[in-house]
C-alpha cells in the first residue's frame, strides 16, 4: 500500500513536466446553411452571446467589434480581430484574466458548411499550474461543443428551406 501511494505521488510530482505550456482546443461541426447565413453570427460581438456562451450576462457592453460583459462566475471580454468575410473571423477572448485566441473558420461543400472553431493559450510557467490547463482544455471543449449546437440550431432554423412546392420551383411543361 506505501509503495503505491508513494509511485502515485511521484507521478504526480513528475507528469507535469510533461505537459505542454501550450494549449489548444479545436472542435467543428456541419451546419446545412451558407456560410453568409453563419458568419452573419460570428462578425457581430453581441450575437456570441446567443450561441457561444451559456451563463446569462449580468452586464454586457458592447462595441463594433468587442464585448464585455459580466458573469457570476467573473468577467468576460470577447475582442474580434476580423477576417476574410464569409471564410474566418479570428478572436482573443478573457475569462477571469486569462487570455485565450482562436479563429473560427467556415469551409462550404456542396450545400452544407463545416464550422471549425479553435482556440489556443500558452500556460503558466509553473509546470502544478499544469493541471489547471488539462481541466481548461476539457471546459472549453465543452464550451465550443455546446456553442456548436447552439449556433446550428440558431442558423439552421433561420435558413429558409428549399421549398419544392412553390410558384419558383414549379417546371413548365408544355
Amino acid at each position: 500500500m506505501m509503495k503505491r501511494l508513494l509511485a502515485v505521488t511521484g507521478a504526480l510530482l513528475v507528469v507535469p513536466f510533461f505537459i505542454s505550456r501550450r494549449s489548444r482546443v479545436v472542435r467543428n461541426i456541419w451546419i446545412h446553411a451558407d456560410p453568409a447565413a453563419i458568419f452573419a453570427h460570428l462578425n457581430r460581438p453581441g450575437a456570441w452571446l446567443e450561441w457561444a456562451f451559456r451563463q446569462p450576462p449580468l452586464e454586457t457592453a458592447v462595441t463594433e467589434t468587442s464585448l464585455t460583459w459580466t458573469t457570476p462566475c467573473g468577467p468576460r471580454h470577447l475582442e474580434l480581430l476580423g477576417g476574410a468575410e464569409n471564410r474566418h473571423i479570428g478572436y482573443t477572448l478573457e475569462i477571469n484574466g486569462h487570455r485565450f485566441e482562436g479563429v473560427v473558420t467556415l469551409v462550404p461543400l456542396g450545400n452544407a458548411t463545416r464550422v471549425l472553431w479553435a482556440g489556443w493559450w500558452i500556460g503558466d510557467v509553473n509546470p502544478y499550474a499544469r493541471y489547471g490547463d488539462l481541466v481548461s482544455r476539457w471546459r472549453l471543449g465543452r464550451m465550443f461543443d455546446r456553442g456548436l449546437q447552439r449556433l446550428r440550431a440558431l442558423v439552421e432554423t433561420e435558413a429558409d428551406p428549399f421549398d419544392p412546392a412553390s410558384e419558383d420551383a414549379q417546371w413548365n411543361v408544355a
